[in-house]
């Protein structure tokens, strides 16, 4: 007599095969998200930067005041500001925060052409290191709170290279913020 079905032999084959597939696509899934951390941060710092500049060009009013620099503060490695200011104190219009994350701004380089040069970039209440975009126009400027003549806020520097780094994973993300307006990440 012929019997249709299957074998427990082949159910425990075809079981333990599944259970590979499932598990290298875990693990590779994992991987995967784990990698879009950075690439969202890098994403989040660019369209706080576009914003500013975006506010900057529609002259968007600050404090009910017309004419205002707006302004990207990097207040410390996971704390990155937007204000505005038109006479007197900057205030704070959003705050973009790496803090529950691994997330956290390595270093702001200035580009010279093709050289590249390190700002003095370390966290502190004293020092900030901000991009301004003034009224109108969004010119681009940069400001370091503590040394006026570094290569960041020299007149030759063209660009700000913001570089993230996932401490965790030892994997950066550069922002990108140019004189002629341009904003990319790289």
């Amino acid at each position: 007599m012929w019997h249709k079905g299957f074998t427990l032999v082949e159910l425990m084959v075809v079981i333990s095969i599944l259970s590979l597939l499932g598990l290298v696509s875990y693990a590779n899934i994992r991987k995967f998200r784990e990698g879009q951390v950075i690439e969202k941060s890098a994403s989040d710092l660019q369209s706080l930067l576009r914003l500013a500049q975006s506010n900057a060009t529609a002259r968007l009013k600050c404090n009910g005041q017309f004419g205002a620099t707006w302004l990207v503060e990097f207040a410390n490695r996971q704390t990155i500001n937007l204000k505005c200011y038109v006479n007197g104190p900057a205030s704070t219009q959003q705050t973009l925060s790496f803090s529950g994350t691994n997330i956290q701004v390595n270093i702001i380089q200035g580009r010279q052409g093709i050289s590249t040069c390190d700002s003095s970039f370390t966290p502190s209440v004293t020092n900030t290191i901000e991009i301004r975009f003034a009224p109108l126009y969004g010119t681009v400027m940069f400001y370091d709170s503590v040394e006026i003549n570094n290569c960041l806020t020299r007149s030759t520097t063209t660009e700000a290279v913001i570089t993230l780094r996932d401490t965790q994973r030892n994997t950066t993300k550069a922002v990108v913020a140019k004189k002629g307006g341009a904003i990319i990440v790289e």
